[in-house]
């Protein structure tokens, strides 16, 4: 059972090298020995946020370092993505971990980060994408699209170099206010066959 805790919104650019090595560290322990990330603006991106459940020392000093740190991912908003000759603006989710698993930890960082998404970003749709796993299906407000990461071209903004990845799901929250989910349905109506000229464009590399 969860014990209650603070939500925490920390720009990118301002993690200490102390949280930057608390992510590193977890992203290792759940993806992969390489998935630690020596350049966390360049690999975010500007405006990327952690936002975490934790809590803080009281009172808290200007700079505090957050201690015992719950779940965290990171948010961004994305550059538009193109589905055909639209564009879709939307708020890009990833490395959602929970560090006490199996105590709710993770769903309720979730809760809050729909509700943060939905009261800052309301036109945009927010994505993620994931392995098989049966979470997101469990977390409020969330939906999963088995297999949508297929139809993503990833293109380098600089290079314009592309990356695809066929083997994930998507996770995604309708737009508020009875938006739907316009950029979801956009790219599950593309026809085959999905070559790179048809997939939905993301202009970032994959992350």
């Amino acid at each position: 059972m969860s014990q209650e805790v603070d939500f925490i919104v920390i720009p990118v650019h301002e993690l200490s090298m102390e949280q930057q090595t608390r992510i590193n560290e977890a992203r290792e322990s759940v993806f992969g020995k390489d998935a630690g990330i020596a350049d966390f603006h360049a690999h975010f991106g500007a405006g990327a946020m952690c936002l975490l459940l934790g809590s803080s020392p009281e009172p808290a000093p200007a700079g505090a370092s957050v201690v015992n740190w719950r779940a965290f991912c990171i948010v961004r908003e994305m550059p538009p993505i193109r589905v055909q000759s639209d564009e879709f603006p939307c708020v890009g989710v990833c490395s959602v971990i929970s560090l006490v698993p199996g105590q709710g930890y993770g769903k309720q960082l979730m809760t809050m980060v729909r509700d943060f998404v939905s009261h800052r970003y309301p036109l945009h749709q927010a994505l993620g994408f994931t392995g098989a796993t049966n979470f997101f299906k469990q977390c409020d407000g969330w939906q999963v699209a088995p297999g949508l990461i297929s139809r993503f071209v990833f293109v380098h903004p600089e290079t314009l170099e592309p990356e695809l990845d066929d083997d994930g799901d998507a996770f995604f929250l309708a737009l508020p206010h009875g938006g739907g989910n316009r950029l979801i349905e956009a790219v599950e109506a593309i026809p085959a066959p999905l070559d790179l000229e048809r997939r939905a464009v993301i202009r970032i590399p994959f992350w």
